[in-house]
């Protein structure tokens, strides 16, 4: 390994911060996308429930449907699309209900540590 710019590690550590940086931003966008997703889904599935009487089977056959429309999804079970009905039911009356819930999933992952810490760079010589 030759040496080494005086500020080379300095450059590293500027660069890995901003990675990690993306990392976070692009993982907050994916889950306030996905709450709004979910709760658009539950708001027409509990749309259709009340103007065409849909029951427990048509919810199953959209399951069926949507998992062949979108195979590696696991997010359409019969399960989560009441879920998803239930989410909208219980909250639709509160405004702020899916921005609360994108900020609360933002907080739970990053203090779950689901983002790796780049690796430490001490291995890194520069010229003096």
């Amino acid at each position: 390994m030759k040496n080494l710019p005086i500020n080379y590690n300095a450059l590293l550590e500027d660069i890995k911060s901003k990675v990690q940086q993306g990392r976070i931003h692009a993982m907050q966008q994916v889950s306030r996308t996905l709450v709004s997703l979910y709760w658009n889904i539950g708001q027409l599935i509990v749309e259709h429930q009340t103007r065409d009487g849909w029951g427990k089977s048509t919810v199953e056959q959209l399951s069926l449907d949507l998992k062949v429309a979108f195979p590696n999804q696991n997010s359409f079970s019969t399960r989560n699309l009441w879920l998803m009905r239930q989410f909208y039911q219980t909250y639709s009356n509160y405004p702020n209900v899916k921005q609360l819930v994108s900020e609360i999933l933002q907080l739970q992952m990053l203090t779950s540590n689901k983002l790796s810490k780049p690796k430490s760079t001490t291995s890194c010589r520069s010229n003096s």
